[in-house]
């Protein structure tokens, strides 16, 4: 049977009044550095993500989108051909809207588009 002999250990390095010190001069001594690596570490970390979501969009657009785009614009006689309604048969025709809300005494209020 192994029996462990274990040695006592020093609760802390510092003393009370050591510790006390260091944290009284963080702020005066660390935090501005320690800030900055934050900060840079953020921004390369924000960095990544940009380039990571930019790439995404890119091949998005670059393998799918581009394509069939260019495949509705070679087409696009025949998707209007399939169209029910005609350009010729649209008119621009006046719509009234009336919002109805309180806001600083505002009760109603129409609007003509």
């Amino acid at each position: 049977m192994n029996l462990f002999k274990w040695r006592p250990r020093p609760t802390g390095l510092l003393t009370k009044r050591e510790l006390t010190k260091l944290q009284s001069e963080y702020k005066t001594k660390y935090q501005k550095m320690f800030k900055e690596e934050e900060k840079a570490e953020k921004k390369q970390i924000s960095n990544v993500i940009k380039e990571s979501k930019k790439k995404v969009r890119d091949e998005f657009l670059n393998n799918f989108f581009l394509p069939l785009r260019k495949e509705f614009e070679a087409q696009k006689d025949k998707f209007e051909a399939l169209w029910p309604i005609k350009p010729s048969q649209m008119a621009e025709e006046m719509v009234e809207v009336e919002i109805i809300y309180s806001y600083e005494n505002v009760v109603s209020e129409t609007k003509i588009l």
